[in-house]
């Protein structure tokens, strides 16, 4: 016997946002004085319905079948203000000082039912649920920057009090807490000639669990493996340490070669839970400790007027301690990325995206490789004013993770994602230039499925312990997280 299970999905997000900037500069070169703030207001409403079919031992459609409804409503609100101020002193010594305000309000509670053979509707109320909560962080730093001879250095200091409250109907229960914590970082740098430089840097944040991950909704999309997020999840606190050496050679070409570790106390990961009937239940949980460390590489080189290419390599070793480091789990990943691009009749600009994903090392087990190629072709009329994009992504359609849990001799199981990336579109971009501008021709810059430029990743060690997080960043359908 088996079951064919069918979902169909809707979802109607409304959002508001709005900026307001202040700038004050001075007859001092490099003086300034600044004041932002944003808001945002977004609200939004979803329905996952699900519908299992079963079957007898030879195919047949059995005359019994289970519908499912789970409509949610919620939304959240941002409002973030932050001022900056920068002073410039004798012999390029330079200060920084800033404080900035975040309050995060967020609401969302579901109506989930269910019916057997078209019968009556009935309440769910073991996925019923409701869950509200607010965070405050207050924050202030401090950045001092000099040189000397041909070193040049930054020390800084940057003070957080962070607040977390909120309630959960489906336990009844508070949840909440209070961090205060103090984050410095340091960075320097050798030149050693005009062409070739090292720096050395350290750093200390704070990896905070987004809503999704909080949300103590269930996810009931696949019945046999199940997840829910965890209200109880703590920051994650992150100790970040690089040296690199830049070298640049010929007109335009470099190379970035460098080194680091990264250690994350209370690091997140999805654990997976394996029942005695043959399912599954997935949540993010503190571990003890991650850490990472590893190489990378980066080399851009331009072999004509018209062609260049850019080339990332990263490789890396992963160690994760669970059960307050009573366990440790080893191993390795890596990845690899290529971007080049080629003017063609100097009016066509090409562009081929390679990436590559080793096999990388998770907490229960490991995930298999994977890569994807995307291809773009740009052309730009009426003076560079307009510009028509023509994209083609993940064009083989390789796209996917396959998570193998090989918690032997216990469990063995295997999760395979595929969402829907092979994909053709078109972006049109004009630009309305003001009196004096000069049109660009976007030589050199790597274009999105839209045509807009997109600006270069900030490196980040994070992705090296978070490879079985999955999903696009949109909440899972059917538990209205």
């Amino acid at each position: 016997a088996n079951n064919i299970r069918s979902n169909n999905y809707n979802g109607h997000p409304r959002a508001l946002t709005t900026t307001l900037g202040y700038k004050k500069t001075y007859p001092t070169p490099g003086k300034e004085w600044s004041i932002d703030a944003s808001l945002s207001l977004r609200k939004y409403k979803r329905e996952s319905d699900f519908i299992t079919n079963y079957y007898d031992a030879n195919n047949v459609l059995l005359p019994i079948s289970t519908a499912q409804s789970i409509p949610v409503k919620g939304g959240n609100n941002n409002l973030t203000i932050s001022t900056d101020y920068q002073l410039p002193l004798k012999k390029s010594n330079k200060v920084e000082f800033g404080a900035k305000l975040i309050l995060f309000a967020f609401r969302s509670e579901n109506f989930p039912t269910y019916s057997f053979n078209n019968g009556a509707v009935i309440s769910d109320a073991a996925l019923k649920n409701k869950f509200n909560f607010t965070q405050e962080t207050k924050a202030a730093y401090a950045n001092y920057k000099s040189s000397f001879k041909s070193y040049s250095y930054q020390i800084g200091m940057r003070y957080e009090h962070f607040m977390y409250d909120g309630y959960v109907v489906q336990y009844a229960k508070n949840v909440g807490a209070t961090f205060s914590n103090f984050f410095p970082s340091a960075f320097i740098n050798k030149k050693i000639n005009t062409k070739s430089d090292v720096t050395l840097s350290y750093t200390k944040r704070v990896n905070r669990p987004n809503f999704f991950q909080l949300i103590p909704y269930i996810d009931v999309t696949n019945p046999q493996d199940t997840s829910m997020g965890n209200p109880f999840l703590k920051p994650e606190f992150v100790h970040a340490t690089e040296l690199s050496y830049m070298y640049n050679f010929g007109k335009n070409n470099s190379i970035l070669a460098s080194i680091y570790y990264q250690y994350n106390s209370n690091l997140i990961q999805q654990l997976k839970r394996f029942n005695a009937n043959g399912t599954s239940f997935s949540q993010p949980q503190n571990l003890s400790s991650g850490a990472t460390y590893g190489a990378e590489f980066n080399i851009k080189y331009y072999f004509s007027k018209i062609w260049d290419a850019n080339l990332n390599i990263n490789a890396f070793n992963i160690l994760l301690n669970t059960d307050d480091g009573a366990s440790t789990r080893n191993g390795y990943g890596g990845f690899a990325k290529l971007i080049t691009n080629y003017k063609l009749l100097q009016k066509w600009d090409l562009q081929l995206a390679a990436n590559y994903f080793a096999p990388t090392t998770i907490t229960q087990g490991f995930i298999k490789a994977y890569g994807n190629v995307d291809v773009a072709i740009k052309r730009n009329f009426l003076q560079n004013k307009l510009t028509l994009t023509l994209s083609g992504n993940d064009i083989f359609n390789t796209t996917q993770q396959l998570s193998v849990f090989n918690t032997i001799p216990i469990y063995y199981q295997t999760n395979f994602r595929k969402n829907q990336t092979q994909q053709i579109s078109i972006g049109a971009n004009y630009r309305f230039l003001s009196k004096g501008s000069k049109p660009g021709d976007g030589k050199g810059k790597t274009f999105g499925k839209d045509g807009k430029e997109v600006k270069k990743d900030v490196k980040n060690r994070d992705e090296n312990l978070k490879k079985d997080e999955g999903g696009d960043g949109e909440a899972p359908q059917g538990g209205g997280k």
